[in-house]
């Protein structure tokens, strides 16, 4: 039979736990919110909750962001994803 060192033993036993905390962690751990074009959402309402889930989901990752930053971010998302204008755009024009 083939002998293994113990090292070699140590070695390969801390990989699996690793690689099973991984897979752990990756079934167990809350969901990042995945931010959608506003023109993909039926409702008005649909969006603006979706967006506050989105803020909470950004603020809980990194609580002392910038209103800037949100705006910045936001931005990424909407060219990330190709995003036109949005229908829900709330201005006088909606009011």
């Amino acid at each position: 039979m083939l002998k293994i060192s113990n090292k070699f033993k140590i070695v390969l036993v801390v990989i699996l736990i690793a690689i099973l905390f991984g897979l752990w962690n990756n079934f167990h751990a809350p969901p990042r919110f995945i931010y959608e074009c506003p023109n993909d959402y039926k409702t008005a309402e649909e969006y603006i909750g979706d967006t506050a889930k989105w803020l909470r989901d950004e603020m809980d990752k990194n609580p002392t962001i910038s209103q800037e930053d949100l705006l910045k971010t936001r931005e990424i998302e909407f060219q990330t994803r190709g995003c036109e204008h949005s229908k829900w755009d709330f201005n006088e024009r909606n009011l």
